[in-house]
């Protein structure tokens, strides 16, 4: 995780794309074998959807901030028992 100073406060993001927690590589690889895409279009679309990735993760950030409401250091420490 890495803190990032935003004008409302700081936002945590995941610090490393290529961190082994996200590597979506196997998941990515069963969910087009069941999609039953052609061999073909494997290699391709398999490099399509990791490359999607990034974007993916920038998008939920993006809907969290917009969504959810800004939390005090006080209120965080409450929510996760400390």
């Amino acid at each position: 995780m890495e803190p990032k100073l935003l004008p409302n406060g700081i936002l945590y993001e995941f610090s490393t794309p290529e961190n082994e927690f996200l590597d979506f590589d196997t998941e990515i690889l069963k969910d087009l074998i069941n999609e039953g895409v052609d061999t073909e279009y494997l290699v391709s679309e398999f490099t399509k959807r990791k490359q999607d990735i990034p974007r993916a993760f920038e998008m939920l950030t993006e809907e969290t901030l917009k969504n959810e409401s800004i939390m005090s250091r006080e209120e965080l420490e409450k929510e996760i028992g400390l």
